[in-house]
């Protein structure tokens, strides 16, 4: 393997965002492949790498394939695979449109030899950087065998190519590369079922310390990724003291082994303490009057309170109950209601369901009536940096500060 560490400390040299996050990576010689791909290594990944093929490849494309099979990862095509396909009509142009979005990103002179740099030369004019969705719909279309004669639309609906030909080159020549291509490896990827998310984790993990790791030097196309997970401010309350201060019941219990303490039945193995984990309702206000702002206060705080060892069941309000989901640490792309704002179906919640919750929070700017609101058990109000923080609310009371460092 001493030819694979020499191109991935080459592609640190010249990219080292991509050098380093390769660096972490296990790497073997395998058949399965034809020539490169990815395969679940515990909550990490593996490369595969068909070795009779890389002896043939000079270095620099040595490096345009560790990158590609690298993106894969950066862009979650590994973990979120199945999300793509229900956009796709089959997984031959879900594979291509994923590679396309990867090749895109590297060098023409160093394109891996697969159906989607094939169909990058044969339609010079195709736009490079839109993203996977993007593929798959232009894709979509060329396999459509009702499509041999029609317009070819992009996802914004401008028209792209004419009775079946773009940029002078037939559909059916493009349909051909696809039906063809023998060196799409995503066969192997295999990250499936209840893993997924904790795969997912490890992967948001590895490109936060990769960032970090080369500071100023993160390549254009991962910025908006690595920003999007570092979106979550320092939170403005230690809430894991909070919860041991406030709190005293209401607990789900989790077995959890340690060393502090050794089996009762097994000399000399792990004992074991019971986790205490607290389950709370968290109100977002989603009125007219709460902004993108509020929203980002909302859910860096959210997240937090996630973080500090809870349950988190959300529940998005304005004059009525919106949307009710359980919180697992993402960020939601969007929110339901923009009306008015009306507290008391929230806090009815709450209250009806109180032997489920430890605690009930409600995140908003209080601009609504406090009349008749009668939380009944622990409740805290958490009010945005432009609310009325002034205001006599009916339990605790957090206010987020006007500048947050």
């Amino acid at each position: 393997m001493e030819t694979v560490s020499r191109a991935i400390k080459g592609l640190m040299i010249d990219e080292p965002f991509y050098g380093i996050f390769a660096s972490g990576l296990s790497r073997a010689w395998s058949s399965q492949v034809n020539q490169m791909g990815i395969i679940p290594d515990g909550l990490n990944f593996k490369l595969l790498i068909n070795e009779d093929y890389w002896k043939k490849l000079d270095p620099e494309h040595r490096m345009g394939l560790i990158k590609h099979n690298l993106l894969h990862m950066c862009f979650f095509h590994v973990t979120d695979y199945s999300s793509f396909l229900t956009l796709a009509n089959n997984h031959k142009v879900l594979q291509t449109a994923m590679d396309m979005e990867c090749n895109s990103y590297i060098d023409e002179e160093i394109w891996p030899n697969d159906g989607a740099s094939a169909i990058f030369k044969m339609l010079p004019n195709l736009p490079k950087k839109q993203g996977t969705k993007y593929y798959i719909s232009i894709l979509n279309q060329i396999m459509d065998p009702n499509n041999n004669n029609g317009d070819i639309v992009d996802e914004n609906g401008n028209i792209i190519g004419r009775n079946g030909r773009l940029w002078g080159t037939t559909t059916n020549s493009i349909r051909e590369v696809l039906e063809h291509d023998e060196n799409i490896e995503h066969d192997t990827w295999g990250c499936t079922g209840q893993n997924i998310q904790l795969v997912r984790t490890q992967l948001e993990y590895r490109l936060k310390s990769t960032a970090d790791a080369v500071k100023s030097r993160i390549p254009q196309e991962m910025r908006n990724i690595v920003e999007g997970l570092l979106t979550f401010k320092k939170p403005i309350f230690n809430w894991k003291k909070f919860f041991r201060n406030f709190m005293a019941n209401a607990f789900d219990s989790l077995p959890k082994s340690t060393r502090r303490k050794e089996s009762v039945r097994f000399a000399g193995a792990l004992g074991h303490k019971l986790a205490k984990k607290h389950t709370i309702l968290v109100g977002v206000d989603t009125s007219g009057s709460i902004g993108q702002k509020e929203l980002d206060e909302f859910f860096s705080e959210i997240y937090h309170v996630w973080k500090a060892g809870a349950n988190v069941d959300i529940v998005e309000f304005d004059t009525i109950i919106q949307n009710q989901y359980h919180y697992r640490g993402k960020t939601p792309t969007s929110v339901s209601g923009r009306g008015g704002t009306n507290f008391h179906p929230f806090v009815e919640y709450f209250n009806s369901n109180r032997g489920k919750y430890s605690l009930g929070i409600c995140f908003t700017d209080g601009y609504a009536s406090l009349n008749n609101l009668n939380p009944c058990g622990k409740f805290c109000w958490v009010i945005t940096s432009d609310g009325a923080q002034d205001a006599d609310y009916p339990g605790y009371k957090i206010c987020i500060p006007k500048i947050i460092e």
